[in-house]
């Protein structure tokens, strides 16, 4: 079976690319399927499930998302605190726990879902 979640009105960054746009972000099985302005913008209770992140910004981090070819140098300049990268689940659960009715009262905030990328 196959494991799909969906992101769906974020602003997408990604200065690699320097991608900022509005729009969707598609996980199966583990791994980053397709990602875009146009992406899910009509998404039915069919598809996969569908989180509404309200404009909030989606960027690359150092999550294990199973890329095909060679890692970027860059990366392995990078540790995290806790050892290890993060998963994409790990990611969808902040993103949940942001865009639903527990986070209402937070406005304005960055939250670095890293591993303590930053402190190490």
């Amino acid at each position: 079976m196959t494991k799909r979640l969906a992101f769906r009105n974020a602003r997408l960054i990604d200065p690699a690319s320097k991608l900022d746009a509005r729009g969707g972000l598609l996980i199966e099985n583990g791994k980053i399927a397709d990602v875009g302005p146009r992406l899910f913008n009509d998404a039915d209770p069919n598809d996969p499930e569908v989180i509404d992140c309200k404009g909030l910004v989606l960027a690359p981090g150092l999550i294990d998302t199973q890329r095909r070819g060679p890692e970027p140098a860059h990366h392995a300049a990078h540790a995290t605190l806790v050892g290890r990268r993060g998963t994409p689940e790990e990611i969808a659960a902040v993103v949940r726990f942001l865009c639903g009715p527990e986070a209402r009262y937070i406005t304005g905030q960055t939250l670095h879902a890293n591993g303590g990328v930053f402190m190490a």
